[in-house]
């Protein structure tokens, strides 16, 4: 089993043709402005990760 899901021309809803890889078993953050990704990932995550 490899160490990530793959993703190949994916074209539901607005998505046109894209391919993503995703690693596995490690937390991954997806939305669209960094910054507040970021903010959750220290304040939530951050705590927890030390």
């Amino acid at each position: 089993m490899g160490n990530s899901i793959i993703i190949k021309g994916a074209r539901e809803h607005n998505l046109k043709n894209i391919d993503v890889e995703i690693p596995r078993d490690k937390l991954v953050m997806i939305g669209l402005e960094r910054r507040s990704l970021s903010a959750v990932g220290r304040g939530r995550y951050g705590r927890n990760a030390r």
